[in-house]
């Protein structure tokens, strides 16, 4: 074979940017696509000195008429899994090796070798750099061999760590094996740390990674490597993943496991079991939700992966979004009976009642934990509740907008309640405002009050917690609107002294008389 020079009509002025470990990963992703995972880690040699980086496989020659045409590759019996899918990979890598780096580079197989360079050439009387192949008979080679020289000590640690970005049993980053097939495949992470140069996801930091077609795309936050073997590769850069990329093909991962893989997949993500602000029933950002359902669905398939997921986890209670004033009302009530019952419950999210756990709320129900809030009053409590209402019945006017129909008491008799009063709201549909001009955003019809609040030392905490509450129809503890008019009614009750202490003689005679009644 005489030397030929052969151009690609790839211009230099090419605006495509790789950086070193797209380059070298590109280069080694050719070696790879030749031996597969299995053969891997025997099966390529490669070795560096005098700043001259070698690799090679035996066995394995191929024409250098596939490293010419755009759209050309070897790779064609299953080009869905493989990398250098497009065929231009190796153009492209040589291009910026050579264009960007100063990288020297040299391809040889069976009888020909072929060395990257440039070459002008005149396009419309402008002088322009193109890359060209230098292609002459080289002596019989069994295999293939790609020489890389000028790589400095800095770019062949590089070149390490993109070894590790290939999938292979053997990989630093791989730890105990927990589901492996021809489809996909989860380890336990190592202790090998994953170097900063490797493609992370924003964000979700670098304790895990995940692995497409065979390479490392991204990272989770999760202690598991995840690898997708069967991925239809349509991105030539390969790019960074996103956290719903990552969260996406993890959740495909779970679908196709068994139940006792899925299981061990759920233990290590223990922090996302739930997503719910318990308290108001707001939930953030849920980029777990898809991975939790696939595995709960996983496991739900085996009735023994089910019973023994629910004998490791006995207390798990779900809950679900909650929209309504009633309903966050109800959430705060079963909470607080959670907490006071002996139980060391967990509240998890809604996917987990596919193993057939209760909703919170429901088994408060079952267990009358409802009950201890919504007691009526006996004669004392509402003739004490009655002076606290005709005071500020009198002394407001139209500051509440009850009219006649003022909210009714209701006694908490539970010594384990977190909280002085209650109230049981519902949105206002029609837009109206007080004599003061504040907004009216609820209507109320119950106010509950605890217990000890009902005793005859106790005037004073008693009137600050029902006005508190009576003030809920302005709109919540945070709003402003809540905010002005608790301090509009403060200053109405500093300015009327003389009623108020009339109301305390007239609860301290209530008080007393119940007192000498029941003795």
């Amino acid at each position: 074979m005489k030397q030929q020079i052969i151009p690609l009509n790839i211009f230099f002025t090419y605006s495509v940017k790789w950086t070193r470990y797209q380059v070298l990963r590109d280069f080694v992703q050719n070696f790879y696509d030749v031996l597969g995972p299995k053969n891997w880690k025997a099966g390529f040699i490669y070795q560096y000195e005098s700043e001259k980086l070698s690799m090679e496989v035996h066995g394995s020659g191929f024409s250098y008429e596939w490293l010419i045409h755009i759209g050309a590759s070897t790779k064609t019996e299953s080009p869905e899994t493989q990398a250098g899918y497009f065929g231009e990979g190796f153009k492209i890598a040589a291009l910026c090796a050579y264009r960007d780096f100063g990288w020297e580079i040299t391809m040889a197989s069976r009888e020909w070798r072929l060395k990257v360079g440039k070459e002008d050439t005149v396009i419309d009387g402008r002088s322009v750099a193109a890359l060209i192949y230098t292609i002459e008979e080289n002596g019989f080679l069994e295999g293939s061999r790609l020489e890389i020289d000028h790589i400095s000590e800095e770019d062949y640690h590089l070149f390490s760590t993109v070894l590790e970005s290939f999938y292979y049993p053997e990989n630093k980053m791989f730890g105990k094996p927990i589901w492996e097939s021809r489809y996909c495949a989860i380890y336990e992470r190592s202790s090998f740390a994953i170097p900063k140069e490797m493609p992370d996801t924003y964000k979700f930091g670098r304790n895990g990674a995940l692995f497409l077609a065979y390479q490392m795309r991204g990272t989770c936050p999760l202690p598991l490597v995840f690898c997708l073997h069967e991925y239809v590769n349509t991105d030539r850069e390969r790019g960074e993943l996103t956290k719903r990329d990552v969260t996406d093909f993890i959740s495909v991962i779970a679908s196709k496991i068994t139940p006792r893989a899925a299981i061990t997949v759920l233990e290590s993500m223990r922090r996302y079991w739930s997503c719910y602000s318990v308290n108001e029933g707001g939930f953030r950002i849920d980029r777990w939700r898809d991975v939790i359902y696939s595995l709960c669905s996983t496991i739900m398939w085996s009735g023994d992966a089910v019973a023994y997921f629910r004998e490791k986890y006995p207390n798990l209670l779900y809950i679900r979004k909650v929209y309504t004033n009633y309903d966050r009302n109800r959430r705060r009530q079963a909470i607080s009976w959670m907490r006071g019952t002996n139980t060391n419950y967990k509240l998890v999210r809604v996917e987990f009642r596919l193993f057939g756990y209760p909703l919170l709320e429901d088994l408060c129900e079952e267990k009358n934990g409802f009950a201890e809030y919504d007691k009526l009053p006996d004669k004392r409590e509402k003739e004490s509740y009655a002076v606290l209402e005709e005071l500020i019945k009198g002394i407001s006017k139209d500051f509440f907008p009850f009219g006649d129909g003022w909210p009714e008491l209701r006694v908490s008799r539970d010594p384990k309640a977190t909280f002085n009063g209650r109230t049981f709201t519902r949105k206002e549909r029609k837009t109206k405002t007080n004599c003061a001009g504040l907004k009216i955003m609820n209507n109320i019809r119950i106010v509950t009050l605890r217990e000890e609040l009902l005793r005859e030392e106790r005037f004073d905490k008693a009137l600050s917690v029902y006005v508190h509450e009576l003030c809920h129809v302005f709109g919540g503890d945070s709003s402003k609107n809540f905010s002005k008019a608790l301090m509009l009614i403060l200053k109405i009750i500093l300015s009327h002294r003389r009623e108020v202490e009339d109301a305390r003689k007239s609860w301290r005679i209530i008080m007393q008389n119940t007192v000498s009644g029941d003795e």
